[in-house]
Parts: C-alpha cells; structure tokens; sequence
C-alpha cells in the first residue's frame, strides 16, 4: 500500500551470497554460536546414511542444538523453489530457530498432502506442518519462518498448517489451502491459561483456508500483522480470517488487505476478551467483500472494548446482526471506537449498516472525523452508524454520511445521552423514521453542518441562504437539500472519497471558529484541511489551484542526510541548570546538494516498522517539514530537524536553521532512519541503518556522525561517516570531506594509479546481483559506496571529478 517502507529484509544479492553448506558454527553480534544445517533435498526421510539433509533431518538436529546456541535452517540453491511434500506427517520444532526459505531466490514450499489419506476432502484426517512446542511453561521460544509457502494441512485439532505454543513470526510466506477441524484454519497459536500467545505477520498470505474457529489464523492473545492478504478463508464459528481470543486479546492490522472471508461472527477480523478488553487497531488497510452474523469486517467483543480505525477502507461487507463493517460490542463496560480518515461504502448489517457499536458505561465513547459513509444499508437502525452506548458520547466530526438506508435513523441511529456533530453532513439518507438521524429525547449539539431531511430530529429548518444561528444547513422532507456531491471515486489519498461539486452548498460553509482543525482533510497531506479562505463542510476540502513554485521536488539526488547525533553528549552545569538532558540535543541535518532551490512541503522523515526479537518495532522520527517553519531549501544550504529546538538554540546559539521538533526519539544503539516524499506518491528519499559501534566517541562521547561524501549512496557503511572534529559536531553547516571520487590512493587526485590501484585489488564485477560477487571498500574501486566496484563508479568517477592524465 501507499504508505509503506521495508528495508529490513534482505536484498536478493544478499540471500544469494549466503554460503550453502551443512552443519557448521559461526559468530553472531550477540556473541552467540549460531548452527547452520542446510537443506538439499526435498525427499521426506531421515536417513543418516544417504548423504543428503532432508528438512526433516535438519528440524531435527536443530532441536538438539545445546542451549546458548542460535539454530537456523537454510537451503541449497539446488532445490531452489521446489516443493518438499511431507509423507511423515508433522514437523515439531522443540526450540527457537529460524527457517529461511529466503535463502534461496525462489523460496520453498512445503505441502503435507501426502500425509493425508484423502487429500480432496477437509475432514482432519491428515496432518499440519508445523508442531512448535518447547515443553516449557516458564519459557518461550522464538520461531521465525521466512519466505515458505505452506499447504495441504489437514489437521483433526488446531492448527491446519502450523500449532504453536511459542512466540511466531513468518515473513513473506503464502499459508494456503489448509484445514483444522478446531481452531485456526492455517495458525493456530495457543499456550497455558497464564501466559499470552504472541504471532508476527508481514508480507503473509493467508488464502483459502478453513476452520470450524477462525478460518484463517487463530491467537490466544496477541495478532500483530503488517502488510498481509487474509483472503477467501471459511470458518463455521468466529471469524473467518483473524482472530484473538484471551482475557486481554488484541490485533494490530496495517497495510492490509482483508477480503472474501466468511465466519460465523465475523468475516474479518475479531477480537474477543475473556473478562479483559479486546483491542483492534487497523491502520492503512481495505475490508473487502467480507461475510458474517455479527459483522462482516471487524468485531471487538469483551468486558469492554476498544477499536481504533484510521485511513482504512471498508466496502461490501455483510452481516446478518451487527454492523456491516465494524461491531463494538461489551458485556457491560466501556466501548470506545475511533475512526477517523476511513470510507465505509455498500456495507450491509442488522443493526448498523457500517458501524454498530454497543456499550453501557459513560466513557463508551464514539469519534467519527475525517472519514465518508454512502451506500450503506441495515436492516434494522441506523443505515450507516447505530450506536448504543448509554450515558456515552458520539461526535462525528469533519465526515460525510450519505445515501444510506435503514428501518430507522437512515444515516444515524442513536440511543445514547449526548451526540456532538460540527463540520459535517448527513444527507440522501432514507428510513421511515428520521431519514438522515434518528436520536430520540436525546441531546444534541449540531454545528456548521448540513442536515438534509430534518423529520424526527427536532431541528428547525434553515435553507441554504440563511444557516441557522449554529451555522446549520437544515432541509425538510418537503424540501430536502442536496449536498451535491460527485460519486465515490479515486479523489487521491488512500480511500475513495466522494468531493463536492462546484455548485455544493457545502462548499465554504463550514466554521473557521472551530477548535483544533485537522490539517488535512480525509485523502491527508497534501489535501490541506481549509483552502479557498474557509472550510468547506464533510469529509473532502475542495482545493484551490495552488499558485506555481520554482522550487523542484525533492529527490534522492539533491536531498541528503549529512549529520546525525543521536547519542548527544552529557548537558552543561547551565544545560542542566535549564532544565534539559542529554537527548534534548539530538538532531539530525539534511543539505541540498544540487544547484536548485527544493520543496520541503512535501518531504517528511518517517518511522518505518522493522522486526526486531519476534515483534514489529516502529523505527526512526516523524516530522513533515509542512508543518515547520523551513519548507524550501536553497542549493548547497542546511536544516535541522531536532529533539528540543529551546536546548540547541542554548548550545549552538541563534541562527540555526532549525525547520522544527520531531515525535519519537533516536536510538542511542542503532536504527534506521527514513526520509521520504509524501507526494504524489509515498517514496523513500534517504534511508540508512547507524550502528553505535561505528564510531565509540559519537556514542555519548560528545561527537556526531558526519558523512564523508554527500553523494554517497550507501549510508548504512561506516566508510560513509566520520566522527566530526568538533565536540558537538556542526550542525547547520557541512564539513564532509572534499574527497575526490575516483581518488583510491586518498592523494587528492584522480589519476591512472588510481584505476591501477582499484582493479589490482580484483573486485571488479560486472553484475553485483550474481552470487559471491565480492564487496569492495573506497580503495577498491566503490567511490559510490554501494558495496561493490562497477561500471557505475568509473561513470561516477569520470562525470564528477577530473581526470589528470599523468
């Protein structure tokens, strides 16, 4: 999807130079032993005496590997996107260990249908693939499978494909056509009552599996999942793709897509706690086509609940009972749902044709901001959204809510004490009770919004030449108005949005005197919040032609990251004296070095997920130079963006070009750093990975990370940097060496006993995607600091720098 930056994995160059060998031992950064076995054959055996290791065999040796030793298992190139078809039924994996299919270009698939007597039919009657058990309560292991495709699993307990009872990660893997009799059509992930299973998706296909619980991946605590496509999977109960389950169950959702799955309660995704609260949060993902009896997208159903839902899309899902797309529901706590920048379209449900969200506590809050729901239908109330939450609040802020139909409340139906609406509209809408709203005795303050059909909402009717004393747009059955809006497209951002026309009354309408204005409207940046001078109402800013800028956009070639301090060295007595500590000065410098002004608007330094010891862990800063007060920079000048922009002004004195203050804080141990366009498109301008052992005196010593050569490509070498001479270093103004490229021998010049020097050492290569192409360092030939000496370099050499021929 849109938004999305994964660098951790290993390039394909990288996979192939990975030495094919049997068991061995090597060294590790963490000081451990690591046992490598290597699979060359994809026969089904153990068999000591035929010279091969069967995956079988390996899983074997690796479980005997002694404790304070890492076991990983690896493949040869010879059996390189092959299938090994399991005949010995399941694999049971004893200890933490890594399965590598990305060790080869292809991958591995695994099938256990030859396991099963009657592999046509899903009746448990074969095997999984994956038993994962260490036999320790007190213990978890650490289980990571990467690049495999796992099929056939024909399982009469949980687990279709793989059973775990330890902490799981699989990465860029496909789980298919599998089957459990019990829970969890393709994983199943469940320990003793006193502990919380834990399972890591990214870059995970989950298709066509079944289930009588949770067709597709089944979590006795915790669903972390980034970029998977949960597609096509049945399951009799529960939901049809995810699901969590505990007495505190949660699934984090991003970059996803959740399509065609069928479940008794949910098609989707459900979360349910076991007297705790049963958490979704869903980031950046589409619910497409999903089937269930309580809702065909996401539930949360526990003591309480809580559900947050941003920049999502939810279309043509059904349900039976609760709301088409989403269902909050508690068993007498508090539910609490947010959604915000999301579009719910031709959803289908009991009660809620989108959203359903039942609590009884007063803080079961709801928020609707930023976000579209048209074409939705219920059965019952509420057309788009019902909410039964008591003494709870709902506020629908800055949204669209149109052309839905329900029984009653055809756009909203509400039973609950207080709703708070401002900025919106409710419009189109139809039922046989209050058409666009439905709220009952309940109160209701309503601002700067248009409401088309006033019937059964108390509202006095305000035409559009003359809003009520609210700022209300207010029609009448007799009289409705029209929002006049296009229909749902693809208006930019990550959702289809529908925008007014240029004759809609919702157009400038909205109130400038509102509190707290979002920036942009539901598409985000760079679809500003307020543009034409006022608001318009709903979801979508009609946008005025931005006026031209000589400003080019930004690019890898002419924005790059030239200073880095990340582990700041101790404050002064006066430092400390005002108050700030060491972090406060962190910061990072960015220098154009082209010979054009740049854009910075669109520019932004962004956390990027990253695997680290079984879980996904936000890596980096955010910061949108849109919001600073820098968003051009003139060519070969400076910006920071800083920790504490009060503490380095005390430092380094006035005058830094500081654009603004970042969110996060840098790792003093090493991260990666990511910055990149927002727009048009999201793309990655500068990334690289800072290691604390580079240089000891930038680790809290007082020095900073400065780079040797602007242009360099390569940031995640230590032969890129240098520890600045001053303490300190220097922000706001470059001191990376003048090094001339080409110049092996560091003599100042580009001359042939450079190129003498470069190919004498032999690691010239034509094509460093082939396996065991040698690295090579500055001396060696890679002046563009990718790693390797090519034609690239001699180009580079030869365009930038000039050639003395002696």
């Amino acid at each position: 999807m849109s938004r999305t930056f994964w660098n951790s994995l290993p390039s394909t160059s990288a996979r192939r130079r990975r030495l094919h060998r049997n068991l061995q031992l090597e060294s590790v950064e963490a000081r451990n032993l690591m046992a490598v076995l290597t699979v060359d054959t994809v026969v089904d055996v153990v068999d000591a005496e035929d010279g091969a290791t069967s995956l079988r065999e390996a899983v074997i040796a690796a479980n005997a590997v002694p404790v304070g030793e890492d076991a990983r298992i690896v493949f040869d190139a010879s059996i390189d996107g092959r299938t090994i078809y399991l005949s010995e039924g399941e694999l049971f994996v004893q200890r933490s260990v890594v399965i590598d299919g990305l060790s080869v270009e292809r991958g591995i698939s695994i099938d256990a249908s030859h396991s099963d007597a009657d592999p046509n039919v899903a009746q448990g009657d074969g095997s999984r693939i994956f038993l994962i058990d260490d036999g320790s309560a007190a213990f978890r292991s650490d289980v990571q499978l990467l690049g495999l495709t796992l099929r056939g699993g024909d399982s009469a307990d949980s687990g279709g494909a793989i059973r775990t009872a330890e902490r799981l990660t699989l990465i860029q893997s496909t789980l298919e056509n599998n089957h459990s009799m019990a829970t969890g059509g393709a994983i199943s992930a469940d320990c003793d009552v006193a502990c919380e299973a834990l399972v890591v998706l990214d870059h995970v296909e989950i298709a066509n599996n079944s289930a009588h619980e949770a067709g597709g991946v089944f979590v006795a605590g915790t669903l972390s999942a980034r970029e998977v496509n949960v597609h096509d999977n049945v399951a009799t109960v529960g939901a049809g793709g995810l699901q969590a389950t505990r007495g505190a169950a949660s699934i984090q959702l991003r970059d996803s897509f959740i399509e065609n799955n069928h479940g008794g309660s949910t098609g989707g995704v459900l979360a349910t706690a076991i007297g705790g609260t049963a958490t979704v949060s869903v980031l950046t993902s589409k619910f497409t086509g999903n089937v269930g009896s309580n809702t065909g997208g996401v539930m949360a159903f526990g003591a309480a609940s809580d559900v947050t839902i941003d920049a999502s899309q939810f279309v043509g899902n059904t349900s039976t009972g609760g709301g088409g797309a989403i269902f909050s529901n508690t068993t007498g706590g508090e539910a609490k749902v947010v959604i915000s920048q999301s579009t719910f379209a031709d959803n289908h449900g009991g009660s809620g044709g989108a959203l359903f969200v039942r609590g009884t506590t007063s803080s079961s809050d709801v928020t609707i901001s930023s976000s579209t729901f048209t074409a939705n239908q219920s059965l019952r109330g509420g057309g788009s959204i019902a909410a039964n939450t008591g003494s709870g609040k709902v506020r629908v802020e800055h949204s669209t809510i149109v052309d839905s139909q329900g029984s009653q409340g055809g756009g909203i139906w509400l039973a609950t004490e207080a709703l708070k609406m401002s900025n919106s509209i409710v419009a189109g809408n139809t039922a046989t009770t209050g058409p666009d709203l439905w709220k009952g005795p309940h109160a209701a303050d309503i601002q700067y919004s248009l409401i088309g059909n006033r019937k059964d909402t108390g509202l006095a009717a305000a035409p559009v030449d003359s809003p009520s004393s609210s700022g209300n747009i207010v029609g009448s059955a007799a009289v409705p108005i029209d929002p006049r809006l296009g229909a749902l497209a693809d208006n930019g951002g990550p959702t289809l949005t529908r925008v007014p026309l240029a004759n809609s009354p919702v157009v400038n309408a909205g109130a400038m005197s509102l509190n707290d204005l979002p920036r942009s409207d539901q598409r985000r940046f760079p679809y500003v919040r307020v543009s034409g001078g006022r608001l318009d109402m709903g979801a979508i800013e009609v946008q005025a032609t931005p006026a031209g800028s000589s400003a080019a956009a930004a690019s890898s070639v002419s924005l790059k990251i030239s200073e880095v301090n990340y582990n700041p060295g101790a404050p002064s007595p006066a430092e400390v004296d005002a108050g700030f500590a060491a972090d406060d000065f962190e910061f990072i410098e960015l220098t154009n070095i082209s010979s054009e002004a740049i854009d910075l608007s669109q520019v932004a330094f962004v956390k990027v997920p990253v695997p680290v010891g079984g879980v996904i862990e936000d890596q980096g800063v955010d910061f949108e130079f849109a919001d600073g007060v820098i968003t051009e920079l003139a060519p070969g000048a400076t910006v920071l963006v800083v920790e504490n922009m009060d503490a380095m002004q005390l430092r380094y004195g006035a005058g830094l070009p500081m654009a603004g203050e970042w969110s996060g804080q840098l790792s003093n141990d090493g991260e990666l750093i990511t910055v990149a366009s927002l727009a048009p498109e999201y793309e990655v301008i500068a990334q690289f990975r800072y290691e604390k052992t580079w240089f000891p005196p930038t680790d809290g010593g007082g020095k900073t990370l400065e780079v040797r050569i602007l242009a360099a490509t390569n940031l995640s070498v230590s032969s890129s940097w240098s520890e600045s001479s001053d303490e300190g270093g220097s922000p706001g103004s470059v001191s990376s060496e003048a090094l001339v490229y080409g110049d092996s021998n560091n003599d100042g010049r580009f001359t042939s006993a450079d190129l003498v020097l470069s190919f004498g050492r032999g690691k010239y290569v034509v094509d460093p995607e082939q396996p065991d192409s040698p690295s090579a360092t500055w001396i060696e030939g890679d002046w563009d600091m990718d790693g390797y000496f090519t034609s690239h370099d001699l180009v580079l050499a030869f365009q930038r720098s000039v050639y003395e021929d002696t």
